[in-house]
């Protein structure tokens, strides 16, 4: 009731007129609904539950606003003031806002949820991967790596699939040979297209999921790193092209900024899969991965959105630091 009356009084054209007050204790007599002690009840568990990291999504007031999806940054709240409310103080989290989208390019399940009587509510655990999906270019969720390849056209063929899956079956299988083999013994005369076709384990095999929208995405995922390191290996290709010499490369991949020990270790092993597969395939193949990269990008402006760093440049690459 406090904050009805203050947020009144400053959406009237009667300014002249005196504040209400700041204290519940100094309020006049009101009736007190249901409505109110839900929502006030709403309002108090979402303050003292949400930690850092939680996801939060504000839907628009309507059809011509965006639906705005954010991770919570700070661990505590300060206080903070905007121009709708002058000279008040309001209690606030650090929010990174990452995404937004109008109502209707949200995916269905999401959009059909937003006309609700309740002011806040927590969305199904079995919708966070397709949220992540849409706010992050890469993440570790449920024991599974993922990787997000951005799309700009909605002409999106099973050609231009083809030709994206070739290079993710082919890191599949060059991943495959590391850990069977110890060590990647691929022959220069074998196409990519036929190594990727050789991959004998299921469990090595990436499975995707495709929003083809304009723009849209393809995400990858797996249990283990291979979304990743074919993120980084897209991206490369993409920004040095054929120019580049495997087994001279000199890099950094940059991981999420949280420092988190997790993201550390993540880091670590991408960039030396990265290392090991870039000497392993050589200048041959490394030529046609360029090419076959090109061309899924010619048409389809493919992009992983994954930042690659050389020891002495800025980073390269659509995003500069990514989860």
């Amino acid at each position: 009731m406090l904050a009805e009356r203050i947020r009144s009084w400053h959406l009237s054209n009667t300014k002249d007129k005196a504040p209400p007050a700041r204290r519940i204790e100094d309020l006049a007599p009101f009736r007190t609904t249901q409505a109110r002690r839900q929502l006030a009840g709403t309002v108090r568990r979402l303050i003292s539950t949400i930690r850092r990291g939680d996801i939060i999504i504000v839907p628009p007031r309507g059809d011509d606003e965006d639906v705005l999806f954010g991770e919570v940054m700070g661990d505590s709240f300060v206080n903070v003031q905007i121009p709708y409310y002058p000279d008040e103080n309001m209690v606030a989290r650090e929010v990174d806002w990452r995404f937004f989208a109008r109502r209707g390019a949200v995916p269905s399940w999401l959009e059909r949820k937003i006309p609700n009587q309740n002011p806040i509510r927590q969305v199904e655990r079995s919708h966070y991967e397709l949220i992540f999906d849409l706010m992050y270019e890469g993440y570790y969720y449920n024991g599974r790596y993922a990787c997000k390849f951005k799309v700009t056209t909605n002409d999106f063929s099973s050609l231009d699939n083809f030709r994206f899956l070739q290079l993710v079956l082919y890191v599949a299988k060059l991943f495959e040979k590391s850990v069977e083999d110890g060590a990647i013994n691929i022959a220069g005369s074998e196409s990519i297209a036929s190594v990727a076709a050789s991959i004998e384990s299921p469990e090595d095999v990436p499975d995707q999921r495709i929003s083809i929208s304009s723009p849209g995405f393809i995400v990858v995922y797996s249990k283990n790193i291979i979304p990743l390191v074919a993120g980084v290996l897209i991206a490369l290709a993409a920004t040095t092209g054929q120019a580049l010499a495997p087994d001279q490369a000199e890099f950094l991949i940059l991981n999420s900024a949280d420092g988190s020990a997790l993201s550390a270790q993540c880091q670590a092993d991408v960039h030396a899969e990265v290392m090991s597969d870039l000497v392993a395939m050589g200048y041959q193949h490394w030529q046609e991965l360029c090419r076959i990269e090109q061309l899924a990008r010619q048409r389809t402006q493919l992009n992983s959105g994954i930042g690659v760093m050389s020891k002495s440049e800025d980073a390269v690459g659509p995003g500069a630091a990514e989860r």
